[in-house]
């Protein structure tokens, strides 16, 4: 093994007092490191007294890190009559560095050919759900448990080991500047939100919704959505309507009514909060049954003007349409199928707030009589067909 030849001067070391925080040793400093043990060992040396301290100082390290660099690059080069001979060597500190520097570095459990990531890619891309909800549709369709955790998984993402199309992450873009606006709300029709009953305002039981319309007026068409938030179990409904107007409000709530009956209707919605817009204005039409004279159907309760946080659900839920019909979208070309296709989608998936399980789940478990109803407005499991696309991935 070739060593470099020392020079006895000191001055060829200059120390170093200030050094960045966790830096690694390198090839200089253990050459520099190497001279300096030379230097210790040479007869003809006068200078100072050479220590860990003083190598430390002079190369800007601790002296725990010395101590440890020369443990790691001394090897046995002879023997004497004293022993074994013993030395450090600069060349064996820095591959032995290396080595354990390589081996430090975890390999991934599964590769970009694993099974189970090009099953997992293929549910997030096919059904354009969250990494989250594409787990634990694995883990139901497979009757196992993933491999890997979710925070793995987005690993997996970052390094492109799980390729996720474009636009199906739901990234939140830097908020813009609201706009000011001169245009005066119109006045409440009918009671203000002050007003709701306590479990309303609590989220005590199922019943109490929030209610808003969704449009695209960007040559979108006259045609929106009006969706409907439950804001105990965050189930979502949406209904196409012909325009925005408090008629075609009125008109849907009806038909609703004639689909599932008075009686349905009145177990499903208790109360509803809208904002002010100008389709929610005929609060009497809502509210009075359309199959039974003289008979309420349901309570009506407004938010205060521009005070979207107090509808919070249903801000939320139109994030998540959005995120299926961006704006721009003409729901005069959304089918009734699709809509709900989508609309189940956000309702089977799992929720935080809902410490985990999906709004449908939450729905099950504590109004079960209620289910039939909502079957009835098209709340079915979109996942059923998984097994088309799964069983061919080999």
């Amino acid at each position: 093994m070739e060593h470099l030849n020392y020079i006895t001067s000191t001055n060829t070391i200059q120390p170093i007092t200030t050094r960045k925080f966790f830096n690694h040793l390198s090839k200089t400093d253990r050459q520099n490191i190497e001279r300096l043990l030379r230097l210790r060992n040479d007869p003809n040396y006068n200078g100072p007294k050479i220590t860990l301290a003083y190598i430390a100082s002079q190369t800007g390290f601790n002296k725990s890190t010395i101590s440890r660099e020369i443990k790691r690059g001394t090897f046995q080069s002879g023997f004497n009559a004293s022993g074994p001979i013993k030395n450090y060597a600069w060349d064996v500190g820095q591959r032995i560095a290396k080595e354990r520097s390589n081996s430090s570095h975890q390999k991934t459990k599964l590769t970009s050919n694993s099974l189970e990531i090009k099953r997992l890619a293929a549910i997030i891309n096919h059904e354009h759900i969250s990494p989250e909800d594409a787990i634990d549709k694995y883990e139901q369709f497979f009757h196992t448990k993933f491999p890997v955790c979710l925070k793995t998984v987005y690993k997996y993402i970052r390094k492109k080991l799980l390729v996720v199309r474009k636009g199906i992450l739901r990234f939140y873009d830097v908020r813009k500047k609201p706009k000011t606006s001169n245009t005066i709300k119109s006045l409440q029709k009918g009671d203000n939100i002050s007003k709701r009953p306590i479990e309303a305002e609590n989220r005590l039981i199922i019943g109490h919704w929030e209610g808003d319309t969704v449009y695209s007026p960007r040559n979108g068409g006259k045609e929106c959505l009006l969706t409907l938030v439950d804001r105990r179990s965050r189930l979502l409904l949406a209904f196409k309507l012909p325009d925005r107007t408090a008629t075609s409000v009125v008109n849907k709530f009806n038909e609703i009514e004639n689909k599932i009956g008075t009686e349905n209707f009145v177990k499903l919605f208790s109360t509803i909060t809208f904002d002010n817009g100008g389709e929610f204005s005929k609060v009497f039409e809502m509210e009075k049954s359309s199959l039974l004279e003289n008979a309420q159907r349901i309570k009506t309760y407004f938010a205060n003007a521009y005070h979207s946080w107090e509808r919070g659900s249903n801000e939320n839920a139109n994030g998540w349409i959005r995120y299926y019909f961006p704006k721009g979208t003409a729901f005069t070309n959304v089918s009734e199928r699709k809509l709900l296709h989508k609309i189940n989608k956000i309702n089977f998936a799992k929720r935080n707030i809902l410490n985990g399980i999906s709004a449908v789940e939450l729905f099950k478990q504590e109004k079960p009589e209620l289910l039939n109803i909502i079957e009835q407005l098209g709340i079915t499991n979109p996942y059923q067909n998984m097994g088309t696309y799964l069983n061919n991935i080999i």
